[in-house]
This record gives structure tokens, sequence and C-alpha cells, in this order.
């Protein structure tokens, strides 16, 4: 039998799966990394089951992973992604068990696995300089590659190689692209279905003759190197071994440009690549697409770096077809991004923003209200009246220094800030909050404009809505020169004398 050697003398994994396929004899491989397990049975020179325990290798997750496929296609990617995965796996243990179980068999196209698998986990250096002895020669199929499913043309192509043509330009003019074509060539030389008589012979160490195929299994480990050799019925351990870079994979590039695409995009239309009038199809067939194409599944085999871009990448398409994908929603999203309409929370967000702006500057104001700023104190008064027009006590102050700014010079003015204060305590009324200090306001304003006994009547109404209010009671001590916070002695009470006490004047 003809295996592959490597030019330093390392060997893959896929060699002694290869070998297996080689040795047209029943095997099962048993691969196993913490939790994770896969299983596959070669009978009769091909791959006939698989198994794993990765919820996302089971047929469920991946028919919703790739809906187009089903039947033959949809078992042909499950095999491929185990495969692939376990060959990846770098801290794997491999042990191969001669023999296999009697369950159903289906033959899966094993050449055309392998050629899958190597072409995502080798890039085309690694596959030439292990393949550097079969392309320096004149290599040539040995056996009918009809049943590899490696399809047409590229079957057809190799089936005709009689080794008249050297390696290099079977490579070449082979009708795939180089890496795919790498990747085959190694395959169908593992599986001793290419060979060439300079090509260099890797036998076992306790092989029958060349011509009488032979089940070649990897060296036990250094440490059992005294052991004795294992039966061919016994389970054979095969450590994992470092592994040379992978291959950059396949969707890599497909992947990185949906990522930028998704980040630099103004909107979810521009991310899709459709106008925002589109019909509803048209989004939902551009949504499929994306989801196949970004689904996390499709990179288990990726490096952790990968994975994570596919799931962000995945995680904003998402988000985007939650919007576009319901009418209602993307109706209210066009009036936003398209036309500049707010939303509802937009525009709540934005009076409780103006709000919280407004009462700052009435805070401001009564601070220079109190530190005798007037003018500064009416600019903050009204800046927060501009900002909530409806807030009765900015109005009230408001109010209550325009009078005092325009008292002096121009009492038109000031008479408009006395009435702006009785409409807005006519307007409070019917509130529940009442303005006791506005109250207190029009009371200073009409003492000043001389009227007494109205400014009285607004100091005793601010303290009858607030007994506490110490603005009233000052102010209204000022008028009438009694403190209404004092309580008034009530007189004392006569006592009754008895006869004796009347009589002597006794107390």
């Amino acid at each position: 039998m003809r295996v592959i050697s490597l030019p330093d003398g390392r060997r893959w994994l896929e060699v002694d799966l290869l070998a297996q396929i080689a040795g047209a004899q029943a095997a099962t491989v048993e691969v196993t990394e913490g939790k994770k397990r896969w299983v596959f049975t070669f009978e009769g020179g091909a791959l006939v089951a698989t198994r794993s325990n990765l919820k996302s290798e089971q047929p469920e997750a991946v028919a919703e992973a790739n809906p187009q496929l089903s039947g033959e296609a949809l078992a042909e990617a499950i095999a491929a992604r185990r495969l692939r995965n376990a060959l990846r796996s770098d801290a794997a243990e491999w042990a191969i068990k001669p023999g296999a179980s009697a369950s159903p068999r289906e033959r899966l196209p094993t050449l055309r696995l392998f050629q899958v698998a190597l072409t995502d986990l080798r890039d085309a250096a690694q596959l030439r300089a292990a393949l550097a002895p079969l392309l320096s020669g004149w290599p040539r199929a040995t056996g009918d590659l009809g049943a590899s499913g490696l399809g047409e043309p590229l079957l057809g192509y190799l089936q005709d190689l009689d080794g008249n043509r050297p390696g290099e330009d079977v490579l070449q003019f082979a009708p795939a692209e180089p890496g795919l074509a790498l990747a085959t060539l190694f395959t169908l030389a593992g599986a001793g279905l290419l060979r060439d008589e300079r090509a260099v012979v890797d036998l076992p160490a306790h092989a029958p003759a060349p011509d009488v195929p032979a089940v070649r299994l990897r060296e036990s480990p250094p440490e059992r190197a005294e052991a004795p050799a294992p039966s061919p019925y016994e389970v054979t351990a095969i450590p994992g071994r470092p592994r040379a870079p992978t291959a950059k994979h396949p969707l890599e590039d497909r992947l990185f440009e949906l990522r930028d695409r998704f980040t630099t995009a103004v909107n979810h239309f521009e991310a899709y690549g459709l106008p925002h009038d589109a019909p509803s199809e048209a989004f939902r067939k551009v949504h499929l697409e994306l989801a196949v194409a970004l689904h996390p599944d499709k990179y288990i085999d990726a490096p952790p770096s990968l994975q994570e871009v596919a799931t962000e990448t995945f995680d904003k398409e998402r988000v985007a077809w939650e919007i576009l994908g319901d009418d209602a929603k993307r109706a209210a999203y066009i009036d936003r991004v398209i036309h500049g309409k707010k939303t509802e929370d937009e525009l709540a967000m934005e009076q409780v923003q103006q709000y919280w702006a407004a009462e700052n500057e009435f805070k401001r104001g009564v601070a220079a209200l109190n530190a005798g700023r007037l003018l500064q104190a009416h600019q903050h008064f009204q800046a927060a009246v501009n900002g909530v027009p409806d807030e009765l006590e900015f109005r009230a102050y408001f109010g209550f220094t325009t009078f005092q700014v325009h008292r002096a010079k121009d009492e038109k003015a000031a008479q408009a800030g006395v009435v702006m204060l009785k409409e807005v305590l006519d307007r409070n009324k019917e509130q529940e909050r009442k303005l006791d200090q506005g109250w207190v306001l029009l009371g200073r304003a009409l003492r000043d404009q001389g009227n007494t006994e109205g400014a009285k009547r607004c100091f005793v109404q601010a303290l009858r809505l607030n007994p506490a209010n110490p603005d009233a009671g000052r102010e209204l001590k000022r008028i009438t020169g009694v403190d209404p916070t004092q309580k008034k002695e009530e007189p004392k009470k006569e006592e009754k004398k008895g006869f004796f006490a009347s009589l002597f004047g006794k107390k």
C-alpha cells in the first residue's frame, strides 16, 4: 500500500483515515475532546456512518442552517461538518478499532468529504509540500474513481491520468482552482488511487507484501514505546498532535464583507441593499440569504475570532429583520430614518430633557433673586418659561420679576407682570399643588403699588395654603405689626371664691 509521507516526517490524521479506505477493511474511528465525541465507521473502502454529540452537528441544526439542502445532500453536509470539525480539533484523542457494528449503512461520498475537509483545513503550501514526490513524478490513476463522488469535469480528468504527464502539469491544467485540485490529489494519493513509481513508499512496520492491502495505524505514544505491539483487535490510541496553521476559511471573505456592510450602513435598508419602498417579499428574500450566510453554525469549524465576527454580524442582521420583517415597524422606521419623524419615546425624552433644562434655569433664577440680582433672575425665569410655558410656578416668578424690572420706567410692562401673576394663581385653583409662594409674590407686587389691603389679603391666603410659609408671615407682620405665627394669649377665667374667702379677702 502506498500512502503519503510528508517531507519532514510528520503525518496528518487525514493520512491515517485515508489508509483505512485504502485497506478496504471495516473499522470504527472514535474521536474525543473533552465532552465532544465523534464516531466514523468505514466499511469496504468507504465512510458509511458518522455520529456526533454536538448539537450544532445534528441533522435538525444542519438542516436549519442550510434550508436549501435535503436528502443525500443534507446527509453529505452533516458528514462533512463532523469530519472537518473532528480533524480540526488539535487536542482530540483518536482511536481506531477494527471491525464495525451491523447497523444499517449508507455509502457516503467519502473521497469528496475528505476533499472538502482538506480544502478547508490545509493551505496550498502545506498540500504542495506533502505532494512534492507525486508532483515531481508522473502520476497515474490506479483504480476506478467513479465511486469517489468527485464529480465532473475533475473526475474525468483524473481518471484519464496514465502516467504520461508530469505532476506539475496535472496540477496546472486541472479543471479546478489550485487549492481544490491539491486537496483532490492528496485525497486520491492517500487512498492509493493515484500514484507514481518514484513517489516515496511508506509501509507499516509489520505490513504484508506491498501488493496486499493493509490497515496502517498511528504509532503508540512515546510513553508506551516499550509495550508489546498491539493486537489488530485492540483499540490503539492516537493522541492529538500539533497542527500546522489552517487555511483561510472559505467563507471568511464573504463574512468580512457582510460585517463591514452592517457596520458602516447608515440604516437597515442600506445594510440589506434595498430601497426603503421595496416590497415585503424583497426584504424577506434578502433576510433568508443573509441568515444562511451568517448563521454561526456555518462557522463552527472556524477560528474563535471568526466565529465571534459571524455571531456579531448575525445578531445585527436579526435586529434589522425584526424591523424590516414587520410592515408596521418598517413603516415607523421609514418615518424616522427616511422622513426624519421622531418616535413617541424620542419625543417624550425630549420633553423630559427640556423640562430638566427649564428647571435648572428656574433654580438659578431663585438663587439670583434671593441674592438680590434682579435682572439676572429675570433672565433665568424667562428661559425657564420659554422651555416649559405651561409650568405655572415658572410663570409666577417670571411675572413677579417682570413687574420689578419695569416698575420704575415702564408702568404698562410692570402691570403686565402683575396680570401674569393673577392669571397664574387663577389657573392654580384647579390644580392639586397650590402655589402659596405665588400669593406671596403677588402680595409684594401689590404692596409696592401701594395696595396694602390687597397685599394683606394675598399674604393671608398664602398662610391659609401653607401656615408654615415664612415669607408670608414676615410680610404680613410688616403690614399689620402683628406676627401671625405667634399665638394670642387667652384671658384667664376668674375663679369663684367661697364664702370665707370673700369674707376675709383670702385669695
